[in-house]
């Protein structure tokens, strides 16, 4: 025979169970909270792992760039210690070049170097645009590299721009402060445009940085003539293309 709780009780159960099944939806939802939490760390440290192994790769690749231009160096440095010991080469300063140009080949001064030589070539044919083009991309190749300038300032002394051709030699000693040539050339430039003092200054410079430069020591003895109002520039000096 059935036997019927009666209703008091059964609600009382029901408000029981229902509770349970509250707080059961209570802690589902906190662990479903818990589990999106972890998912988001989880998928930052497999972003990190990432961009660690990003970073080893390219760490990596760096490393074996640098061994491969250590290597490359060290046979740079062997080339040029031969050369430096090898008699037939010539004088001392000539082996110093010749080993100097080796250590620095491949290198943004030795491509300066390479294409000023043929700016200068070109210079020598009187092939004046094609020694502009080499002479900047020359500056191109190596902006701390002061020749370049000097031979551009040199261009434009030749064009009787003698303002822009001064700029181009203070860069170049400004670069180089021990470049004599581009004193020497600064010294001429400064006599072009009347300014004596700041002319005798630049050749003494000249001669500060290179022991017995001829042209800079007969400028200056010119320039030193030029200031008694009886003496008088008679003639003009060539500048230094080197």
């Amino acid at each position: 025979m059935l036997t019927l709780i009666p209703f008091g009780a059964a609600l009382g159960v029901l408000l029981v169970i229902g509770g349970q099944v509250r707080e059961k939806g209570r802690e589902l939802s906190a662990k479903a909270a818990e589990l999106q939490t972890t998912n988001a760390e989880l998928l930052t440290v497999r972003s990190a792992i990432g961009s660690a192994q990003a970073e080893h790769t390219r760490v990596q690749s760096e490393l074996n760039s640098k061994k491969a231009e250590l290597a490359a160096l060290q046979t740079k440095v062997t080339q040029a210690a031969s050369l430096l010991t090898d008699p037939e080469l010539g004088n001392a300063q000539q082996r110093v070049e010749q080993a100097s140009e080796v250590l620095v080949k491949d290198t943004p001064l030795g491509r300066a170097q390479e294409l000023w030589r043929q700016g200068y070539a070109a210079y020598l044919r009187k092939e004046m645009a094609e020694a502009e083009q080499k002479f900047l991309a020359a500056k191109a190749a190596d902006p701390t590299y002061a020749p370049p300038y000097n031979s551009l300032g040199n261009l434009e002394y030749n064009k009787h721009n003698y303002a822009q051709a001064l700029v181009w030699y203070r860069q170049a000693v400004a670069l180089r402060p021990t470049y004599a040539p581009s004193h020497y050339n600064t010294a001429l430039v400064e006599q072009k445009l009347g300014n004596t003092a700041a002319a005798l200054a630049a050749a003494n410079e000249a001669l500060r940085v290179r022991k017995g430069y001829r042209e800079a020591s007969e400028l200056k003895t010119k320039l030193e003539a030029s200031r008694s109002p009886r003496q008088s520039l008679q003639n003009q000096q060539q500048f230094d293309m080197r």
